[in-house]
């Protein structure tokens, strides 16, 4: 599995260089930032189990690089709507445990959504709220 990730990854960064147009290479960059995911959780699935790598960072940038790979898969009749509490403080966390654990929140909103379409939305509150 990851030989083909490694194969993918650097097949998004050639592609990232040919590119002319910065636009077209910020899917690149999604790509490469996905592949390096994906590596890092067959590497926890395989390993020795450890504790994941936490940060202590906001957890809306999280929730920001889930809708910037949401929004490419988005219908047009879906919109994502983003309502972010400014006042919460910076967590330790894993990154891409909660990366992943938006994703799937979010893609089951969309599957329930079904063909009519809607609205989702990514709500940070505190427990306290």
């Amino acid at each position: 599995i990851k030989n083909p990730l490694g194969g993918l990854r650097g097949a998004a960064q050639l592609l990232s260089k040919a590119l002319p147009d910065p636009a077209l290479t910020e899917y690149t960059k999604v790509i490469i930032e996905q592949a390096d995911r994906l590596r890092n959780l067959v590497d926890r699935l395989l390993g020795p189990q450890h504790p994941g790598m936490h940060v202590t960072e906001s957890i809306h940038k999280v929730a920001e690089r889930v809708v910037k790979l949401v929004s490419m898969e988005l219908p047009d009749n879906v919109k994502l709507i983003r309502d972010y509490d400014p006042s919460l403080p910076e967590l330790p966390h894993d990154p891409d445990q909660i990366e992943q654990v938006l994703l799937n929140i979010v893609r089951n909103a969309l599957q329930a959504l079904g063909p009519e379409g809607g609205e989702i939305i990514l709500r940070t509150r505190t427990a306290f709220q």
